[in-house]
């Protein structure tokens, strides 16, 4: 297996530039021991840092700690190409290298934080040699999974006991890593993205040198975003597993077969298993998705089985319809006015609208409303569904600038065509409150995005 690996990866493991480096990586645990022994298969010259005597014993002989498919072979050429040795000695490694990437485990605390006293011990002992061996430019990159707050953490210890500042001197990258376990000498050099984040003054020139020859989308971000990025994608893996297990409870109660329900589901990449609905923006809603949630949770209650993560989604949409009439409210404008009342643009249906619910939690609070739908306002059934439901005097504007004009609030939950928001004239004045997300208008004065 491990040589069919191996003849898979041959076609990438040519370097274009030969632009090698000297690399230290600390912490051989599972991400640094692969980390270790692919860098090396790219040509970098990699030393590795553990204070662990049975690892550093084990990897020295080009045997991998940890059970992975094709890392032992890998180790082994290293050693024999003078590409890779081992130490538990920080000063050795930073002396004799160019970039240190860190790899030490960041486990959870009884409150579910990160246990950063091993990252903050790596990070000070990388700061004291940086300060006493490097007089030149140096990259610290940071591959443990932390929160923002510990990388800031980092690059104060960087920058108060290295003699450098961050930015100038000084290179940190938050550069999260995408390895499975049991596949990932193949996704080190298969990576779905490449992920860098970095401070604004930093250079990323050396970062790009460090995976020349693996073809893959590459970012450079913010820290702030880079690290969201790795959470993001586990919360995501967690939530799939979940709801897949979810439809598993209810299906086995009615002897549905819940691996062929998940296959047919799979099928389509038009919206099931593709990028649809994985952007920040306004609640859901519409006459499909809460109803037959609703419907499934009742099912699931008649063979007393509990779908928690599907009854979380009907209260997290819940709390964040309500959180945004608050924040409506919070305005403290007396005119406002809804750009979209529909639950989503292109259509005319208002059923369990969420612009709708929030519009209705504004009424009867000495706010004038007043609403911008161009759909709802060319059909007779759909204005006359909206004012049974209103039941308050509430204006349907049919040409926009006009509720632009009377509006000091505009609160949008639909996109509309670029050429429509160019068109408008925005008094100074007026307070735009985006749930949807229009980049058009992100640069007016008194913008706030919903969760951007």
């Amino acid at each position: 297996m491990a040589d069919d690996l191996f003849k898979s990866l041959a076609g990438i493991l040519q370097k274009i530039n030969g632009k090698f480096m000297k690399i230290s990586v600390f912490g051989m645990g599972y991400v640094g021991i692969v980390t270790s022994a692919c860098l090396a298969k790219l040509g970098h010259q990699i030393i590795g840092v553990d204070t662990d005597p049975v690892k550093l014993a084990k990897i020295s002989q080009g045997e991998s700690p940890i059970y992975e498919e094709g890392l032992n072979e890998l180790l082994k050429e290293a050693i024999k190409n003078n590409l890779f040795s081992i130490t538990e000695d920080h000063d050795i490694a930073i002396k004799n290298s160019d970039i240190s990437i860190i790899c030490v485990g960041t486990p959870s605390n009884k409150n579910g934080a990160v246990e950063t006293s091993y990252l903050e011990t790596v990070i000070s002992q990388i700061s004291s040699a940086i300060n006493k061996y490097k007089p030149s430019f140096y990259f610290v990159i940071n591959r443990s999974t932390c929160d923002i707050n510990t990388h800031f953490k980092c690059m104060e210890i960087l920058n108060n006991e290295s003699g450098r500042k961050v930015g100038a001197d000084l290179g940190y990258s938050c550069h999260p890593e995408f390895l499975r376990e049991g596949e990932a000498i193949y996704d080190f050099f298969n990576p779905p993205k490449i992920v860098f984040g970095i401070s604004e003054s930093t250079p990323n020139d050396i970062l790009k040198e460090l995976y020349d020859g693996i073809n893959a989308p590459t970012f450079f971000s913010s820290i702030e975003t880079s690290s969201f990025v790795k959470y993001a994608d586990n919360a995501f893996h967690a939530i799939k597993v979940t709801f897949a297990n979810e439809i598993g409870m209810l299906s086995k109660e009615f002897n549905v077969n819940s691996s062929e329900v998940m296959k047919i589901f799979c099928m389509d990449t038009k919206l099931n298993i593709s990028t649809k609905y994985l952007m920040p923006g306004s609640p859901f809603g519409g006459s499909c998705l809460p109803k037959d949630i609703r419907s499934m949770l009742n099912i699931a209650e008649s063979k007393l089985t509990e779908l928690k993560m599907l009854k979380g989604a009907i209260q997290s949409n819940d709390y964040q319809i309500e959180s945004i009439s608050k924040k409506i409210d919070s305005y403290r404008l007396k005119n406002v006015g809804f750009i979209g009342v529909a639950f989503k643009e292109s259509t005319d249906d208002i059923r369990e609208s969420p612009a709708l619910r929030i519009l209705k939690n504004t009424l009867g609070k000495k706010i004038n409303v007043c609403v911008y739908d161009s759909h709802l306002s060319n059909s007779d059934i759909a204005l006359n569904y909206f004012n049974s439901l209103i039941n308050s005097p509430v204006e349907c504007i049919k040409n926009i600038q006009d509720i632009v004009n009377k509006s000091d609030l505009l609160v949008i939950s639909h996109k509309l065509n670029a050429t429509i928001w160019n068109a408008l004239n925005f008094p100074p004045n007026i307070f735009i409150f985006d749930l949807i997300g229009v980049e058009n208008i992100k640069h007016l004065n008194n913008y706030e995005g919903l969760y951007w």
